[in-house]
């Protein structure tokens, strides 16, 4: 199969990239383990997250949201990189040294650790995505540059 094929068949495939089950801790205890797989940053209609794809032993895949300030800062502090062992532990709600809000805490161990790279291709790729997107289009259509009365559009 040629090159050319191989981009047909993607072409008309229309397969959307597969972020596995989206993993939400509960309870105290609850526990996320497995592989990291991907580190993808991505645009929500929250906001701008990582998303990590973790391969558990039993070979699913679930994606861990990277929001909240503790999750956030465990893992870019960290930074394990595609390829790690990783566990992840709620360790539940904690109250703040002020006692006026709380927050959810978690425990993470991986095993290649440092791969700040790879964080910030994620979201480099994420950027150049989101400067190649086609200008917004109005009833009028694109018009030339300097045609402020919109009457020649091309």
């Amino acid at each position: 199969m040629s090159e050319l094929d191989e981009l047909r068949d993607a072409a008309k495939s229309d397969v959307k990239q597969d972020f596995g089950t989206t993993w939400s801790a509960k309870e105290e205890g609850d526990e996320l383990s497995g592989t990291i797989e991907t580190i993808e940053y991505i645009g929500s209609k929250y906001g701008e997250k990582y998303v990590v794809g973790i391969r558990d032993e039993a070979g699913d895949l679930h994606s861990l949201w990277i929001s909240g300030t503790v999750l956030e800062n465990r893992f870019l502090e960290m930074a394990p990189g595609v390829g790690s062992l990783i566990v992840v532990i709620f360790k539940g709600k904690k109250k703040t040294k002020s006692g006026d809000r709380s927050y959810n805490n978690f425990h993470i161990v991986a095993n290649k650790l440092n791969c700040h790279q790879e964080w910030m291709d994620a979201k480099a790729a994420f950027d150049l995505k989101a400067s190649l997107k086609s200008p917004e289009v109005g009833a009028g259509g694109i018009t030339a540059p300097g045609d402020d009365s919109q009457m020649n559009p091309f």
